[in-house]
């Protein structure tokens, strides 16, 4: 087996296309600063030719079984052995070749042989791809071996094996265009590739009209001859009949509008909005992704619950949370996130009933968010969100699936219960795969996230036919005010208790502190919130202001914590403000150490003069008063400045000025 490339400036050296040119074939995504990659995968023929840049491990240099990422780091595996450098040189020209056909005109001889111009262009562009890769073979650059395994590298997978490709090119050489010709005559139970929407419509509307499949047969094959269609076999009627989108069109006629009512009509979507957050649906479900318990309990595997919020305009997730069962507070969070990063309520909301969206704390929410214009539903049958089921459908399918910790258990309805056997906990153990913890898997599951609202394709497959309701019209998203955000999803409290223009509570969940904000507002606010009662929004990743409401949730005012000094009714400076904590703490430190030095001078009086009574500062205790004096007043006298006696609170400073200039006012004026 050949080695990988190493770099891109090697491949030029083995390739007609200058360096440009390959690095545009080369997925940006997937390259580092230095260029390095050494690992293909098989893309679809949309996708550009993608290109490993990370190292491959020792144990992964011979033919690798498993696709698997995780975090940051990317190694992509493959059934397949590692690409030579004649492979890779000729998927680059394969693909280029390939991106070029529709440049060139179909035949006349073609379009007449074939009524759709899709089925043309394909057989067409089939054609020149064949005739170039005979080119590719008379020039000695390849075998027809190397060109199958190129031909799967870039995703033209006309032949799932290597002999049918080699059967299918050997009569190409001899019949040339008209392979395709002859394969055609030969080939009629192909009939749905001839099958067109006059024909569906057809099918339709006989179906509405309960005929039979002999009958609508019958019917469609002298339709087909009387208009030139091509004639398709009972066999396509009746798969075309099953096909989900007819029994749904056509359902009304065919089986009555109470059928209708109670069986279709939940499953048909409205028109898919156009903006996003005008339609947002929500539910919870476990994630594929096992995680190795550290614990000693009785099962080594545990599993995370995910909670999403989708826009159903753009299908990508607007808000989620993690834990280990759906709950209330995980809610919360998703709907917290998007209103974060969007600052929109959405015009309308699909959830099921389950037991966090029954709860007394989100009903709260809900109907508070109806009261500023969010409509929404419960939603009896999964398919009524169709939406979020199916990203619950293909989320473990196109992105857990490429992490090693991916069970591919199947999900049951309370999947938080279920445990697997010792069996399945055996197998998912094993090596080569390596369970993460659950901090590990929590961190990654951003980056999941990230990859599904990043990828290239929407896959709608389980939603149903468009229709528009006439009883609903999408509205745009609400702008969603700060203090709406707050009142939504922030802690609330209720509170009666209001003085001296301050709101104080204890912050019981994380410290225990009491917490004390600053009411900043006119009179009339303020005697609003002393005679009535009101409610608070608070967060601990906001802790220097708080949102007020009344009693009827209408914003009242906004408050801001209170530190020392802030709101004192004297206006200092911060120099002056430094300057008196300082001189403050230092007489604190002094009458420390006056009350160290007393207490000594207590003991040596006690042991010397047994008729003195020890004086003790901090009981004031009176004996001998004239002794105790004489030695505090000394200690004083020594260590205290007496102008900065008093300095201990510049408030306290104040209202003893203020008390002494009313005094003077008032003597003046009487």
């Amino acid at each position: 087996m050949n080695s990988p490339l190493t770099s891109v400036s090697t491949l030029s050296k083995f390739s007609t296309h200058s360096i440009a040119e390959i690095q545009g074939l080369i997925s940006t995504s997937y390259l580092d600063n230095s260029g390095y990659w050494k690992l293909g995968r098989a893309p679809n023929i949309q996708d550009e030719l993608i290109i490993k840049l990370n190292s491959i491990p020792k144990e992964f240099n011979s033919t690798v079984n498993k696709i698997y990422k995780y975090g940051q780091m990317y190694i992509w595996e493959a059934t397949y052995d590692l690409p030579s450098i004649q492979i890779i040189h000729l998927c680059l020209k394969l693909k280029l070749y390939w991106e070029n056909l529709d440049q060139h005109i179909i035949p006349d001889i073609i379009i007449k042989k074939y009524h759709s111009e899709e089925q043309s262009r394909f057989i067409y562009n089939k054609h020149l791809l064949f005739k170039y890769i005979l080119e590719l073979i008379d020039e000695k650059l390849c075998n027809q071996k190397d060109i199958h395994i190129a031909l799967d590298y870039v995703g033209i997978n006309y032949y799932k094996n290597y002999s049918s490709f080699n059967r299918a090119l050997n009569q190409y050489k001899e019949l040339g265009l008209n392979y395709f010709f002859h394969k055609s005559k030969n080939q009629k139970n192909h009939s749905l590739s001839k099958i067109t929407t006059e024909h569906i419509a057809f099918i339709g509307d006989r179906y509405g009209k309960s005929y039979s499949i002999t009958q609508i047969s019958e019917e469609l094959k002298k339709y087909c001859e009387m208009n030139n269609l091509p004639i398709v076999n009972r066999t396509t009627v009746g798969r075309t009949i099953k096909s989900q989108r007819i029994d749904i069109i056509y359902a009304e006629q065919r089986r009555g509008k109470a059928y209708f009512k109670s069986q279709i009509s939940g499953y048909i979507e409205k028109e898919k909005p156009k903006f996003k957050l005008q339609v947002v649906e929500a539910d919870g479900s476990r994630l594929q992704l096992a995680y190795q318990k550290e614990d000693e309990s009785k099962y080594k595997i545990g599993y995370l619950t995910l909670y999403i919020l989708l826009d159903v305009a753009s299908n990508k997730v607007v808000g989620y949370s993690i834990d280990k069962i759906e709950n209330k507070e995980m809610v919360l969070i998703a709907f917290f996130m998007m209103f974060t990063k969007y600052k929109r309520l959405p015009a309308y909301l699909r959830i099921d009933r389950s037991s966090a969206h029954t709860s007394y704390k989100f009903k709260r929410f809900i109907k508070l968010a109806a009261s500023f214009g969010m409509k929404y539903k419960y939603c009896i049958d999964p398919q009524e969100k169709s939406a979020v089921e199916n990203f619950y459908r293909w989320f473990p399918e196109l992105i857990c699936k490429q992490f090693s910790c991916y069970t591919r258990l199947s999900i049951v309805a309370n999947s938080w219960d279920y445990k697997p056997n010792p069996d399945e906990v055996d197998k998912i153990l094993t090596e080569p795969k390596k369970l993460p913890k659950k901090h590990e898997l929590i961190r990654s599951i951003p980056y999941l996230i990230e990859e599904w609202n990043n990828r290239n394709k929407t896959i709608n497959k389980h939603q149903f036919p468009s229709k528009t309701f006439s009883d609903l019209n999408y509205k745009d998203a609400i702008f969603l005010e700060d203090h709406l955000h707050a009142l939504l999803t922030w802690r609330i409290k209720r509170k009666t208790r209001f003085s001296r223009n301050t709101i104080a509570f204890k912050d019981k969940i994380n410290s225990g502190n009491r917490i004390s904000y600053r009411v900043n507002e006119p009179e009339l606010i303020i005697e609003k919130l002393q005679n009535n009662p009101y409610t608070i929004a608070w967060i601990e990743t906001s802790p220097n202001f708080i949102y007020v409401f009344d009693d009827r949730n209408n914003f009242i005012c906004k408050a801001y914590k209170k530190n020392k000094y802030l709101d004192d009714p004297i206006n200092i400076s911060d120099i002056e403000y430094q300057q008196a904590i300082k001189e403050r703490d230092n007489n604190n430190s002094i009458l420390k150490m006056a009350k160290a030095k007393v207490a000594e001078l207590n003991e040596k009086i006690n042991y010397d003069k047994k008729y003195f009574a020890p004086f003790n500062i901090t009981t004031g205790f009176n004996s001998n008063k004239h002794v105790i004096d004489e030695i505090e007043t000394e200690f004083i006298e020594e260590h205290i400045i007496p102008d900065r006696m008093d300095i201990n609170d510049p408030k306290e400073e104040y209202m003893d000025l203020k008390e002494y200039e009313d005094i003077d006012n008032n003597f003046i004026k009487s």
